[in-house]
């Protein structure tokens, strides 16, 4: 780029020494050329509108970069932020995925807050009447509210299955917490989608039954 700016300025230059040497009766050599110019030509003034171009090619050519960094910049914050939420919503899929696999001391060490030992989250959890359902059915409508770097919400609408034929349905918020690492799910809200009460909004699903 600045090798291009570099000729449109040389050629500026020449353009500019051809228009002025005309009034001197001056001999101008020609950018290939190797002949010496003779007379008066008014080399100050060519020299200032050189300067002059060659500054204003060079501010032109400055200005689409910067703005190119500029949006790479964006865009590397946006990618980050959207890696964050991903993670958040990987991490809350993994708990899922072990409650549902009865691997109940491994949820109990992706939880947090709360007064109770992992010992008591896990034999809860073990005898809650329902867990989280498989597949598309296990969370669905996911969004993320991103708190901080370290805490965060997950509102979804989530699949659990009982001793009742049918997939229970219950929107939630669920609060996160990254702890070494890995973003944990509040312990509170985690017994309470173990221990569903009713006092929320339940959809069933019960499936065709073919005869």
């Amino acid at each position: 780029m600045f090798r291009g700016v570099t000729a449109l300025a040389r050629l500026s230059f020449y353009g500019t020494i051809s228009r002025i040497a005309p009034r001197s009766g001056a001999i101008v050599p020609s950018p290939g050329g190797g002949g010496i110019g003779r007379g008066k030509v008014f080399f100050w003034e060519v020299s200032m509108r050189f300067v002059s171009i060659t500054a204003l090619l060079l501010v032109l050519a400055v200005i689409p970069l910067t703005a190119e960094a500029g949006k790479k910049g964006s865009s590397r914050a946006a990618g980050t932020g959207s890696v964050s939420e991903q993670e958040v919503l990987h991490d809350l899929e993994q708990t899922l995925d072990l409650w549902r696999d009865g691997r109940y001391d491994e949820v109990a060490n992706r939880s947090s807050g709360g007064k109770d030992s992992n010992e008591t989250i896990s034999k809860k959890l073990a005898s809650a009447p329902r867990k989280p359902a498989c597949c598309w059915e296990k969370i669905q409508n996911a969004q993320v509210s991103l708190k901080s770097d370290r805490t965060a919400v997950v509102h979804a609408r989530l699949g659990f299955e009982s001793s009742v034929p049918g997939t229970q349905f219950v929107t939630k918020g669920i609060g996160m917490k990254k702890e070494h690492g890995v973003w944990t799910i509040s312990r509170s809200d985690l017994l309470s989608l173990a221990d569903f009460s009713g006092r929320r909004k339940v959809y069933r699903y019960i499936p065709v039954q073919t005869k």
